[in-house]
């Protein structure tokens, strides 16, 4: 299968280059080769607003749909420095409610002409009612890189996520190739057709499952009753799944919309060992009467999902008057 899909990359991105070679124009090539006008640095405000049809991650997902609508706000200091403040607000199912919050800070810099990195960190909280699939992380670690080609863009992500039971590690490949319609300053439409593979440790999910299990257990009365745990599970890294995504972007002044529609295959799916305990009278059973211990293989199964954002950009110092 990652053959086939190499291939398939492979002969996607070769058309990219063939319809982007064939849209350059002469008037192009001389404006590109006389100069390049390189904007100033700004510092500037960013609001936002988005929805997520469904929290995906990895080619994971909870048994339930879970949408966010979430607003946001961004600082960007022209220096490459940024702050973020974000809340999710879940719009599923019968019970809606505040069901995350994330503060975080992170730089961009540019290393070359045409290779641009990114660091940054957040601090996560997730309500106790939470079923989303990465409800057990409460902070992440991560950095972007990429290296741009002119017919096509290659990045490489790596993230650490901060569990309280052990921490989780992702890494991802993108490729991609961007074509922009109409004119920046004024409109301006751009399609990113993207190809992922998504790389990482697989413990997230055993995570995800305890989290949900803890709260089963302690909604129960255990007196009679019993208390199931997660107590292992593959912690391999290996490729969680491959993504097709196709961003879409429009930009006017300082507003912007984006549509990015994406599907994802997981593959390599997870063992579970799932050790249940019983209790007669609030008082655990001799280890002779206790169950065995499961192992249960993850259900795996394609998604489609998709996001919405709406931004507007306010510069915190005014353009000078010529």
């Amino acid at each position: 299968m990652n053959k086939v899909l190499l291939i398939l990359m492979l002969m996607i991105f070769s058309c990219f280059q063939r319809l982007s070679a064939q849209t350059i124009t002469s008037e192009t090539l001389k404006k590109d080769s006389a100069e390049e006008v390189k904007k100033p640095a700004i510092s500037f405000f960013q609001p936002k607003i988005t929805y997520l049809s469904n929290a995906v991650y990895g080619g994971r997902k909870d048994s339930a749909t879970v949408s966010y609508i979430s607003p946001s706000i961004e600082f960007t200091d022209k220096s490459g420095f940024n702050f973020t403040a974000s809340t999710s607000y879940l719009v599923s199912g019968n019970n809606h409610h505040f069901d995350a919050f994330s503060f975080g800070a992170g730089y961009n810099f540019k290393i070359a002409k045409q290779w641009s990195a990114s660091l940054s960190a957040s601090k996560d909280f997730y309500s106790d009612s939470s079923v989303a699939i990465r409800s057990g992380t409460i902070g992440t670690l991560s950095a972007e890189m990429s290296y741009d080609l002119d017919f096509i863009e290659i990045g490489t992500t790596g993230e650490m996520m901060l569990q309280q039971s052990s921490n989780q590690y992702s890494a991802g490949i993108t490729l991609s190739h961007g074509f922009d319609f109409g004119k920046e300053d004024t409109a301006a439409w751009t399609i990113t057709p993207t190809l992922k593979a998504g790389y990482g440790t697989q413990d997230f999910i055993n995570e995800h499952s305890r989290t949900k299990l803890k709260k089963k257990n302690q909604a129960a009365n255990v007196k009679n009753s019993v208390v199931t745990n997660i107590v292992g599970g593959s912690k391999a890294f290996s490729v969680l799944d491959y993504e097709l995504s196709v961003p879409v972007s429009f930009g006017t002044g300082n507003w912007g919309l984006s549509f990015t529609p994406t599907y994802s295959l997981p593959v390599n799916p997870t063992s579970t060992k799932t050790q249940t305990i019983l209790f007669q009278n609030g008082i655990k059973l001799p280890q002779s009467q206790q169950p065995k211990p499961e192992i249960d293989r993850e259900s795996l199964s394609n998604s489609f999902y998709f996001e919405v954002e709406l931004t507007w950009k306010i510069p915190t110092t005014k353009k000078n008057k010529k």
